[in-house]
């Protein structure tokens, strides 16, 4: 029998049979297997001066036997690389009076304190009301309509400037000039009507890339339209008496 305040002291020295030679093992354990539950405790034997020796305070070592008090099988196993298999010495039994095991303390439900009682107590949380944010004022429709005027007066000035130099654009129907005429007018309006689109939902990079292919269509049409209409000298009315 062994108390939990009892010490249990082993020494265990090997030597050959025929010379007396020491022999260390390279491995040293003590097994206690209990009775009952069939759980499994070992301990590591140290070597020094080729002597295996360990000694087991069992007040201290009351949890690591898990508090399992009773009767325990006690075995001592040896192994090297140059023993055949190892060898397990069947030491007996013994009867330990282990310590009890403390009484477990409920651990809290949350490591950090809790912001709502509700966490602990299962109530519900206070409603929250989400408030969106509200829209921006607009501006009013005076100024808005002011601004729009300010953004198409470039383009009316430039419609009364063309229409006061008195162009004959009946010119660019006539003739060889009528298709780079039509052409040249038709990529002018797309790019106005691009101009709209850019103002109501394109992007200034996408407006970009459809504007280098009317502007480029625009610069060709144009050039060859000027070049057909100075080639093609004006219509003169001349007056009979």
């Amino acid at each position: 029998n062994a108390a939990a305040e009892d010490t249990l002291k082993m020494e265990v020295k090997l030597q050959q049979t025929h010379d007396k030679t020491p022999v260390v093992a390279h491995q040293a354990f003590l097994r206690f297997t209990h009775a009952t539950e069939k759980t499994e405790t070992y301990f590591v034997l140290t070597e020094k001066a080729s002597v295996h020796s360990t000694q087991l305070q069992f007040a201290a070592l009351s949890k690591k036997f898990g508090y399992n008090s009773g009767k325990h099988h006690v075995e001592l196993i040896l192994g090297a690389s140059t023993f055949e298999k190892a060898i397990v010495w069947d030491l007996g039994n013994v009867q330990l009076q282990l310590g009890a095991a403390p009484p477990e303390t409920p651990s809290p439900l949350y490591k950090k304190p809790l912001l709502h009682e509700s966490d602990t107590t299962l109530k519900p949380l206070p409603e929250i009301t989400h408030v969106m944010r509200e829209q921006d004022p607009r501006p009013p429709v005076a100024v808005s309509m002011a601004f729009m005027g300010a953004v198409l007066a470039p383009l009316a000035f430039f419609v009364l400037f063309v229409a006061r130099l008195g162009l004959n654009v009946k010119r660019l129907f006539e003739g060889s000039v009528f298709v780079f005429g039509s052409v040249f007018l038709a990529s002018l309006g797309g790019i106005l009507a691009l101009f709209g689109l850019y103002w109501l939902e394109l992007t200034m990079f996408r407006t970009l890339g459809y504007l280098s292919v009317l502007g480029s269509v625009n610069l060709w049409s144009g050039h060859l339209t000027l070049k057909r209409l100075a080639e093609t000298p004006a219509k003169k009315t001349t007056k009979v008496e």
